[in-house]
């Protein structure tokens, strides 16, 4: 799927969430899109607070200063940068979940991954999911916008290899950005991790991030600088230089002005 890159640079904010004001946003916005798209399979959670949460970093796209699409990064330890925040929030809300301080992945519960050829890849691997982007402004490609924003921020943390899980049918979508490593065989099992059961229809994809194109790789990095440290650390030219149009910016620009008018 190719997109307006710049453009959304530009015009949406892409923030690592810390604070429990966004974090209650971010956990509220997936319940809302989740709950919708997997009602049969989704276990209610008032603000889908899941146990592996405490593991992961948070990752927020906003326009005008409102939260509209999420992702997360989840690791193997705890995030102790949201660790009190998340556990305010648990409490506030009378959630009652127990944090999963295990050195498993979400996907690692319901998959049983394996290498054919004795690939180590456990100890470098993170974990892409809860993707959600408001109905609104879907077109746009804020969902790959937001995955290489995470994959950035994994390549900032010395990740080597992206798991994530989704629909059979969705695969194909997002095998030029991450495909399926050679020699890698994942076989659902009958587990689900606590606050969500994998549908049957899902599948789960491992592959290595070098493995990308070079401008994939190029992408994500900018995605993940920005994402933890602001777009000013880009320079004052910034806007100048995204203002030069990529192919198919007006239509872009137009399609956004219609959704947020």
């Amino acid at each position: 799927m190719e997109f307006n890159f710049q453009y959304l640079l530009s015009h949406f904010e892409l923030r690592e969430l810390k604070s429990e004001a966004d974090l209650t946003d971010h956990l509220a916005l997936r319940r809302k899109i989740y709950q919708k798209e997997y009602s049969e399979e989704y276990l209610d959670n008032k603000y889908d607070l899941l146990p592996s949460d405490w593991k992961a970093n948070l990752i927020g796209v906003f326009s005008e200063g409102r939260q509209i699409a999420t992702i997360r990064v989840v690791r193997r330890q705890v995030n102790t940068a949201i660790e009190k925040q998340l556990a305010s929030i648990n409490h506030k809300f009378g959630l009652g979940i127990k944090p999963d301080m295990s050195d498993s992945l979400p996907t690692e519960y319901a998959f049983d991954i394996k290498s054919g050829n004795n690939l180590h890849f456990r100890d470098a691997t993170v974990e892409l999911s809860r993707v959600a982007v408001s109905d609104e402004f879907r077109g746009l490609g804020l969902c790959r916008f937001a995955m290489l924003a995470a994959i950035g921020i994994s390549i900032l943390d010395n990740a080597k290899y992206c798991l994530y899980s989704c629909s059979t049918n969705a695969v194909k979508y997002h095998a030029d950005l991450l495909p399926m490593m050679a020699g890698i065989y994942a076989e659902q099992n009958d587990n689900g991790y606590p606050g969500f059961k994998f549908p049957t229809s899902s599948a789960a994809v491992l592959s290595e991030i070098h493995s990308m194109s070079q401008k994939h790789i190029n992408r994500a990095i900018l995605a993940g600088i920005v994402c933890r440290y602001g777009i000013d650390v880009l320079g004052d030219h910034f806007s100048e230089k995204t203002g030069k149009a990529e192919p198919g910016s007006k239509a872009h620009l137009a399609e956004y002005n219609a959704v947020s008018a």
